[in-house]
């Protein structure tokens, strides 16, 4: 078996477990029902062992189709290698999950979102509506459920000056294409003026960490 089989074969494959008054995360190849708590120590359902203390453990997680690597704290069995993410690290994995996948396909983190808002100066309330989106939907986000492109576009223009240049750049070009005759020189200068004039006083993609 080549090496990155091998260790494919290792990495835990996440599923997610309801629970009447808690989330149960439970991570392992063939997957668990449940696990059992007698007293203060818990017990791995697949062999009856006890679980490890909490520490950091890499697991993957598959979102929308693609598996990502994400490190949490949780228990683990030393015995056969079962790791529990247990409702307190549920939400923090989740988010975890969600921004591997952001970073894989190039859309805004939440810290990114988060980093921007602070520097306008915002609250979460007047964010989600200068970005035209509602604050159930922003919040959310920051929850772990993944933006579409589109609006991870939207938010990028309204947020990063050199984002926002670069598509009223491809607007004049595209405009200029489709009627040779419109003087669109004009109206590309005061583009240019109105974005350099803000451009000291609005985050720019290095300021903000964020990449086009």
């Amino acid at each position: 078996m080549a090496v990155s089989e091998h260790r494919r074969a290792h990495v835990p494959q996440i599923r997610f477990i309801r629970r009447p008054t808690r989330h149960y995360l439970v991570s392992s190849i063939e997957g668990s029902a449940s696990y059992k708590k007698i007293g203060a120590a818990m017990k791995c359902i697949r062999c009856g062992n006890v679980m490890g203390p909490e520490a950091p453990q890499t697991v993957s997680a598959e979102v929308r189709g693609d598996t990502v690597g994400v490190t949490i704290t949780a228990p683990k069995c030393g015995e056969c290698g079962h790791v529990a993410i247990l409702g307190k690290t549920f939400r923090i994995f989740t988010r975890a999950a969600a921004d591997s996948y952001r970073r894989l396909h190039n859309l805004l983190t939440v810290e990114e979102m988060e980093r921007v808002r602070k520097q306008l100066g915002m609250t979460r309330e007047e964010f989600a509506e200068y970005v035209f989106v509602g604050i159930a939907t922003f919040k959310r986000w920051l929850r772990g459920e993944i933006q579409s492109l589109a609006y991870d576009k939207l938010v990028r223009l309204r947020t990063d000056l050199q984002c926002l240049e670069r598509s009223q750049t491809e607007l004049v070009e595209r405009l200029t294409a489709a009627s040779p005759a419109l003087d669109t020189s004009s109206v590309y200068m005061a583009i240019k003026s109105r974005v350099k004039a803000q451009a000291e006083s609005a985050p720019t993609c290095e300021q903000s960490g964020m990449a086009a």
